[in-house]
């Protein structure tokens, strides 16, 4: 049986502008490298993910940040370092939230590897976005 697993993280309003959540990631650690290119949701479309060349890296974060002040939700693969652990990243900017879809190589417990290992995620997401001046409001953990 496969087990699909997201995190939700709801920002506090008015600390920090959602356009710099990428950024902050990426310089904690996080590649934008999928398999060699740059998978982004850069229409405001969830279901429209398309792939990139890896070297426009800064025009795709700018085209997101323009498609995001228009209040669209956007997105980008991210995985951690050369792990290749990581997943879908979409910020909804109405409800305020980073969400974390886990569907690369997805870290399980090591006793129990039906569930996954939230901890491994949650350190790698909440220090670099609190260190950034992020105020973080809820985490929701979900293996369904």
């Amino acid at each position: 049986m496969s087990i699909s697993a997201s995190i939700d993280i709801v920002l506090q309003p008015k600390t920090k502008t959602l356009s710099d959540l990428f950024s902050v990631l990426l310089a904690a650690g996080w590649s934008e490298s999928d398999h060699g290119q740059l998978t982004c949701m850069d229409t405001g479309d969830e279901f429209d993910w398309s792939e990139k060349n890896i070297d426009d890296l800064n025009l795709v974060l700018n085209r997101l940040t323009g498609i995001l002040a228009k209040e669209q939700p956007i997105g980008i693969v991210l995985t951690w370092q050369k792990e290749l652990i990581g997943g879908m990243f979409v910020i909804s900017p109405k409800e305020r939230m980073l969400s974390v879809i886990c569907s690369i190589y997805r870290k399980t417990l090591d006793s129990s590897p039906r569930w996954t290992d939230y901890s491994w995620y949650l350190e790698r997401l909440i220090v670099p976005l609190e260190k950034s001046g992020y105020q973080i409001e809820s985490i929701t953990c979900q293996d369904y």
